[in-house]
């Protein structure tokens, strides 16, 4: 799945796996994200699956306002109503981002 939390924090992973009923979840590696999207620079991928075989997964704390992503190279990027992004991405939101608590 494509995992989407604030720029500032990461991805739980055990809270990610549980969202995707899965009983591990793991990073992809460099090639496999060369492999899901090959016209994106790493680093730069959009928080979209366009094919529809990935499913989105958005922190809670990034559902309002306004959301800003990288579209395929550190140097472009979009700004948009959150509210416009949920009606495109069509994702499941849920606390997925790492507890700042846990990071001290």
């Amino acid at each position: 799945g494509i995992a989407v939390v604030p720029a500032d924090e990461f991805v739980d992973m055990l809270k990610l796996a549980g969202v995707l009923k899965l009983s591990y979840a793991r990073l992809a590696t460099e090639d496999e994200l060369a492999v899901l999207f090959p016209e994106c620079e790493l680093g730069a991928m959009p928080p979209f699956d366009d094919a529809g075989e990935l499913p989105v997964i958005v922190d809670a704390e990034l559902a309002d306002g306004f959301i800003g992503f990288t579209i395929g190279t550190p140097r472009d990027s979009v700004r948009m109503s959150f509210d416009d992004y949920q009606r495109l991405a069509r994702p499941t939101i849920s606390s997925i981002a790492l507890s700042k608590d846990v990071l001290v």
